[in-house]
């Protein structure tokens, strides 16, 4: 006879340890009872490597290498929003670069209510020559000056006025107003 049969848990795989030394993690087994040998878990680490000692490790890789989370001073990154960010301090400072870039021309800090606006509307672009200081209100007025009557239409779908505001779905407020609002009862 050859030996007995394999029985469900009688397998063994092999994994690495998870904290990157390379070395195989031996399963953890039943140590008494009907069960006994038997694997119960894989666990992730080797005894002496897991997430409680990861903290000795990092400080001591940190001592020797410096983190490898740290990125230099000057370091930029674009954000989803089209800006860009760079790092001006450690250990983890960071500015919008045109923001950075309006402090270095002007050698002050910027004060609360003045906006770096960009004129060409690229937010990554921070030449100094596309850049403009603003205050909130001057920066909102630029923002949201109308450009024409309305986004979907040049003149008023009824009236075909544009002296009064555009008020909704293609209306002057003149005509809006006689469309929706239900006249006063007395």
């Amino acid at each position: 006879m050859l030996g007995r049969m394999p029985r469900k848990f009688d397998r063994k795989i092999r994994r690495k340890c998870a904290c990157g030394c390379g070395r195989i993690v031996p399963p953890t087994t039943h140590k008494t009872g009907p069960r006994r040998g038997q694997v119960m878990r894989y666990p992730r680490f080797i005894p002496g490597h897991g997430s409680r000692d990861w903290g000795r490790r990092w400080s001591k890789q940190i001592r020797l290498h410096g983190s490898p989370r740290s990125v230099p001073i000057g370091t930029s990154i674009k954000l989803d929003s089209g800006y860009v960010k760079i790092k001006v301090k450690q250990p983890n400072e960071w500015m919008y670069e045109h923001r950075f870039v309006m402090e270095r021309k002007l050698l002050r800090k910027l004060r609360p209510g003045e906006v770096v606006h960009h004129s060409n509307g690229c937010r990554a672009d921070n030449c100094i020559e596309n850049l403009v200081l603003l205050t909130s209100s001057e920066h909102a007025r630029q923002h949201h000056t109308i450009s024409s009557w309305s986004v979907l239409h040049q003149e008023c779908i009824i009236c075909g006025e544009t002296s009064r505001a555009h008020a909704s779905r293609g209306k002057c407020t003149r005509c809006y107003q006689r469309a929706y609002v239900p006249p006063c009862r007395r």
